[in-house]
């Protein structure tokens, strides 16, 4: 450094170096660009749901979309019979869980099933008997042979009863990696969401530890 300066005075030319960046300056731009933890986590994701039942099969489409306006896509086909209603039902709850563990902690659902949307909301009632109580059929499958009188409805159940089985009174589901699942009713799913969320002063996981919380 020294002889490049004597070299530039021969020429009228002085080196003047860089000052330092202040310290406190610098901590100020960062902490002006940097969004905090507790910002990230409050903000909504969007997550668009659309099932559908045709006579190959069913299935659904799935796009979530995250604050920063990152888009994911996903594809999924039933591996069971089911109504366009229910394909609505299986869509909105898969979209849920996927974005439950892509890191979502607040999510806004949109689908194009009025049925669907006011029946989540509580604006409708459900009638459907396999709408109320997804379990029932199972179970009474399981536990004595009991089969529904809709050769359909039978056959979905004879598949998916093979991805489940019963503990005592108990329904459960079979994991792949994980240990049996717990199936619970809906009131009880609030319960347990609540807690995690609410619990002992609040949850502050990101979304896949959130997610594997509520599974065990």
């Amino acid at each position: 450094m020294v002889k490049w300066s004597i070299e530039l005075s021969e020429h009228g030319i002085e080196y003047q170096p860089r000052p330092a960046i202040k310290a406190q300056p610098l901590a100020d731009f960062i902490s002006e660009l940097t969004e905090s933890e507790d910002l990230q986590r409050n903000e909504w994701w969007k997550v668009f749901v659309d099932g559908s039942s045709t006579s190959h099969g069913s299935g659904a489409g799935i796009v979530i979309e995250t604050p920063q306006g990152d888009r994911l896509q996903y594809a999924i086909k039933f591996e069971f019979a089911a109504s366009n209603n229910e394909a609505e039902y299986e869509a909105l709850l898969a979209g849920g869980k996927l974005a439950l563990v892509a890191g979502a902690e607040r999510l806004k659902v949109h689908s194009d099933s009025q049925l669907v949307v006011n029946q989540v909301r509580g604006d409708y009632e459900v009638k459907g008997s396999k709408m109320i109580n997804w379990k029932d059929g199972l179970e009474a499958y399981l536990k004595n042979g009991t089969m529904p009188q809709d050769p359909k409805e039978t056959k979905a159940i004879r598949v998916r009863a093979g991805r489940f089985t019963l503990i005592g009174e108990e329904l459960y589901k079979r994991g792949i990696s994980q240990p049996y699942l717990k199936c619970i009713s809906q009131d009880k799913v609030e319960y347990v969401l609540r807690e995690i969320h609410e619990g002992s002063c609040g949850n502050h996981s990101g979304g896949k530890a959130l997610a594997n919380k509520a599974l065990r």
